[in-house]
């Protein structure tokens, strides 16, 4: 970091574009099995964006770190369609690469309005500082990843799973706000003491699906609330190298079936 004799300038993003976040409309139960519909057409579009934004950030050497529902936003382009905006990185972070050198940042800003980076070799060579971190600070506490919450030191290689768990747990609390409103969500979160715990409850989840007397009428909901259940699990992986990548996780059958 600069020292505090030096000059910094603070650059603020914003868009007009955006209308609140995703899951705004998710206040009350869903009422009917058209409504369900709607709202799982948002999870997925909330889930898909997210994971585009994503793939370019991880690119780039970039994690959020701070993925949680109030930071999917819903905006309208131009033509009037509806797309999900990640935003807040107040915590973006830039990660090392998993050999012994390190990004250093340039200066420059490229077309994107991203800082490019050089890897320089780090100093003797020593893979310490550039093979492994720890960043178990950052992340809201009930998005943070379970290797986070036991303060393990992370393969470098294995950071950019940190962002998928959070998405993974966010479109969990989405999907619980979906079928019964956003504060019904947050009160079984609150009394599992965090989204994490949830994880274990995601085989009931799966075989809850064939008991819902509202969705047993549309196949087609029914397998997609089955898929988004299997992406989720399996971003929420425990071991953070069974995760997908963002770029993985777009082919789960989930976001290439439309709903």
């Amino acid at each position: 970091w600069p020292s505090f004799d030096e000059t910094q300038t603070a650059y603020i993003f914003t868009s007009p574009l955006a209308e609140g976040d995703m899951w705004g409309a998710f206040q009350n139960a869903s009422e009917s099995l058209n409504d369900f519909k709607e709202r799982m057409r948002k999870i997925r579009k909330a889930a898909k964006d997210v994971l585009k934004a994503l793939t370019f950030l991880h690119a780039k050497g970039r994690l959020h770190l701070d993925i949680k529902p109030d930071n999917i936003l819903q905006a309208t382009n131009v033509k009037g369609k509806t797309f999900a905006q990640l935003a807040d990185f107040g915590l973006l972070d830039v990660k090392t690469t998993p050999n012994n050198d390190v990004l250093k940042e340039v200066g420059k800003v490229d077309k994107y309005g991203f800082v490019n980076v050089e890897r320089v070799p780090s100093p003797n060579g020593s893979p310490s500082s550039s093979n492994s971190a720890n960043v178990r600070w950052k992340v809201t506490g009930w998005y943070k990843a379970p290797e986070q919450t036991r303060q393990d030191m992370l393969d470098i290689k294995q950071l950019t799973k940190i962002d998928i768990y959070s998405l993974g747990a966010t479109l969990l609390i989405m999907y619980l706000a979906a079928k019964n409103g956003s504060k019904k969500a947050m009160d079984i979160a609150e009394e599992n003491k965090g989204v994490q715990p949830l994880i274990q409850n995601l085989t009931n989840y799966i075989s809850d699906v064939d008991k819902n007397v509202m969705t047993s009428l549309s196949p087609e909901i029914r397998v997609a609330e089955k898929n988004l259940l299997a992406l989720i699990k399996d971003m929420m992986s425990s071991n953070p190298k069974d995760r997908p990548t963002a770029q993985q996780a777009l082919n789960y059958s989930f976001l290439k079936t439309k709903i």
